[in-house]
């Protein structure tokens, strides 16, 4: 009577899984066609009109049989880029959120210093990667620096911008209740601002994956960055591809995650 309980309850959740599959499948119907479209051209250029061979342009096979070689080398490069990216990503969080806060506070702070921050920002982030080197060596400290960097500003602005667009209605309160600056802003004008800066984040997330695999070209070797590098200088291209897609995949589950973290932890409305 155990073996058949335990039999049917295998069997139940095998069928649970697959349906949970089969209904993903359907939900993203669209995305897995444009990937399976994407990989049948991709094979049926590489094996029918490839006439500079897989140097060039590997197969999606070959792509597979020489990342799977690499594999432990990848999964360690995973870890290194993926931890200094949620780690810089983790930093640009907290001063882009703090010093948002000040700007959006002091008019002296924002109107002085505001026109050198839309400087930095305008400036390409990779053009400024050699200065990180200078200024943090070309270790882990440079890399998750840089990240934390090219995160920055989407959460600084959208922090800005958020306190700065709480209602009049919320302002009269709190001076009806002789609120301070510093109870406005955290009972009132952060909870107000928090749809801006929850974009904020979700746009830095891939960000902070840029900006960690940018500072690895030029500054470690390590990580997937690192590896993109050696595989070029080893003409092992598919490799190279492998390594790609995993950050591509790493990046759209990194994104994922926080926004279903996010989506958790902060209110949905907050009018």
């Amino acid at each position: 009577m155990t073996t058949q309980n335990t039999t049917q309850s295998a069997w139940g959740n095998a069928k649970n899984i697959y349906q949970s599959t089969a209904d993903w499948l359907v939900d993203r119907r669209i995305t897995v066609g444009a990937v399976a479209i994407v990989l049948f051209s991709w094979q049926f250029y590489s094996t029918f009109l490839n006439t500079i061979g897989d140097h060039y342009f590997p197969s999606p096979l070959l792509t597979v049989q020489q990342s799977y070689a690499r594999r432990s080398e990848i999964l360690e490069g995973l870890l290194f880029t993926g931890s200094s990216a949620i780690l810089g990503l983790l930093l640009a969080v907290v001063i882009g959120i703090s010093l948002g806060i000040v700007f959006a506070e002091l008019y002296y702070v924002r109107n002085g210093l505001f026109p050198i921050v839309v400087f930095l920002y305008s400036t390409p982030a990779a053009i400024l990667a050699p200065i990180f080197i200078i200024w943090f060596g070309s270790g882990v400290p440079a890399v998750i620096a840089f990240a934390a960097w090219t995160a920055f500003f989407p959460i600084f602005i959208n922090t800005v911008t958020g306190l700065n667009a709480t209602k009049e209605e919320f302002e009269q309160l709190g001076s009806l209740f002789n609120a301070s600056r510093i109870q406005m802003i955290r009972h009132i004008k952060f909870w107000y601002a928090i749809p801006n800066i929850v974009s904020g984040i979700k746009v830095a997330v891939t960000l902070s994956m840029v900006g960690a695999i940018i500072a690895e070209y030029i500054a470690t070797g390590s990580g997937l960055g690192g590896q993109i590098i050696s595989g070029l200088f080893r003409f092992e291209e598919g490799w190279v591809f492998g390594v790609v897609i995993t950050i591509g995949v790493f990046s759209i589950v990194l994104y994922k995650l926080t926004c279903s973290i996010l989506d958790r932890l902060t209110p949905q409305n907050v009018d």
